[in-house]
């Protein structure tokens, strides 16, 4: 089982080629993954 912190970089790499610089630069690059639900 990956941590929300694993899931959340990996998500981040994909985002990070599919929105401009300057939107992953002021909206994503320092989020976070703190938790997530893994019952649906």
């Amino acid at each position: 089982m990956q941590s929300a912190k694993e899931i959340w970089k990996r998500v981040l790499g994909d985002l990070q080629i599919q929105v401009s610089k300057a939107n992953y630069a002021t909206w994503l690059s320092d989020s976070q993954g703190l938790s997530y639900d893994n019952s649906i």
